[in-house]
């Protein structure tokens, strides 16, 4: 893109001018042009031009007569007057950005009154807050979303006797600044009162500052980025839940997170905050089981005074303890009696309760160098071994480990609920008939 000093020219070279020249000279043929009306885009981008001034204003209002959308960003333009030239004539444009100039302070009031602006982008710029609150904000009365991200604003001040209010900006960017905590942007709900959407990632902020007591003014805010920030204890960031129409939170790259899973991240965050229906993008889908999990964590820890806690024993009521569940190893034992009718036979193996019935079936083969089927094998526990056999079902589950089994009205029965057998209990293991042959079934 060639550079140029006004918006009129570097407009030109991108989409070309209405007065062209061309050489229509010839002594043979007689080629005539009919000037037609130039098409105008309505989003207009000339970005990186090396722009300083605004140019001609007649030019100007021809070319922006249509246009709603003007990206002026990455440009050389120091003067506000510059930009007010081409609000003047430019009466449709809705969205403009002016990011990565020159733009830190405006030296000549200005009592322009742009009425379809509603979109302003002034990243980069410098911006000197008090400055620009005192003399854009009121050319921009219906002014919606504006973002003044990295501009190294350290706090947005309220200015003594400051009266004026702007209902109608309901999101703000201020992402990349110099904010250490929250209270450094309450003066946004206070000069903006509809707000609802506030950007605050990348900001150095450690502290959430005076809530609950500054949450009036944050009445209207549903939707804070805190990614990337500095805050360094869980109690601050509990501190959001006095927040009341706060429902989309982003909070991540936080060094207070450590090595904590993401699936943990996202339960404590919808146990500590109970307005939030969104966590970084993705909504809460159980949140009574995450305040539960966060009531076991405070006992385990036993913290068990907080705020929080107390609100969740009384919503839940008391947890009760955990089972003693015993879950490792293998050195729990139990016997099985394995009995041979048709021979007369009958010995003890020991077994693990973690092993299968598979594994006790294929200790019988052994023994009688066989293979056998489910219907020639029953199993019964604690009954007399005396023949005849009880009539009992066949084993049905052989996958399924020895504490899972139990026997109910002399049916094998596989429980997956509970260790139905534990250290020292016997079974008895039947091998009612013997193959003739080695076979499988």
């Amino acid at each position: 893109m060639a550079t140029s000093s006004s918006i009129v020219e570097a407009y030109n070279n991108k989409y070309g001018s209405d007065d062209e020249d061309f050489d229509t000279h010839d002594e043979t043929i007689q080629i005539v042009f009919v000037k037609r009306k130039r098409f105008r885009p309505q989003s207009i981008v000339l970005d990186n031009c090396d722009i300083k001034t605004s140019g001609s204003p007649k030019e100007l209002a021809e070319i922006c007569k249509v246009a709603t959308d003007c990206d002026l960003s990455h440009n050389s333009i120091e003067e506000w007057t510059e930009v007010f030239n081409l609000m003047d004539v430019a009466p449709s444009v809705s969205f403009l950005n002016l990011s990565n100039n020159l733009l830190a302070q405006c030296h000549q009031p200005h009592d322009g009154n742009y009425t379809n602006l509603t979109t302003l982008a002034l990243c980069a710029n410098k911006i000197n807050w008090d400055n620009f609150l005192a003399t854009i904000m009121p050319c921009l009365p219906v002014l919606n979303d504006l973002n003044l991200a990295s501009n190294g604003i350290e706090n947005l001040k309220v200015p003594p006797n400051f009266t004026s209010e702007y209902p109608n900006l309901t999101e703000l960017n201020l992402v990349g600044n110099l904010m250490t905590e929250l209270d450094d942007a309450i003066g946004a709900a206070v000069i903006f009162p509809n707000l609802v959407s506030l950007f605050l990632s990348d900001n150095p902020i450690k502290s959430l500052g005076s809530l609950p007591e500054t949450s009036g003014k944050l009445d209207k805010l549903q939707r804070l980025y805190l990614n990337n920030i500095a805050i360094e204890c869980w109690s601050e960031v509990s501190k959001l839940r006095w927040i009341p129409q706060l429902q989309d939170l982003r909070i991540t790259y936080i060094e207070l997170f450590g090595m904590m899973a993401e699936n943990d991240r996202r339960k404590l965050l919808a146990a500590l905050l109970p307005h939030i229906t969104l966590v970084n993008g993705a909504p809460i889908s159980d949140r009574d089981s995450a305040e539960r999990w966060y009531m076991r964590q405070c006992l385990e820890l036993n913290e068990t005074t907080g705020d929080r806690y107390l609100e969740l024993i009384e919503k839940h009521g008391p947890l009760p303890d955990l089972a003693d569940v015993k879950l490792g190893g293998g050195d729990e034992k139990i016997t099985i009696k394995i009995s041979i009718p048709e021979r007369a036979v009958q010995y003890e193996e020991t077994f693990s309760v973690y092993d299968t019935f598979t594994v006790v079936k294929e200790c019988a083969e052994s023994k009688l160098g066989c293979v056998l089927s489910n219907r020639n094998v029953k199993i019964v526990r604690d009954q007399n071994d005396a023949f005849p056999v009880p009539k009992l079902g066949r084993m049905l589950y052989q996958t399924v480990q020895n504490a899972k089994y139990e026997v109910v009205d002399n049916r094998l029965m596989a429980s997956r609920d509970a260790c139905c057998l534990s250290n020292g209990d016997c079974l008895t293991f039947y091998v009612l008939k013997i193959p003739c042959k080695k076979s499988t079934f």
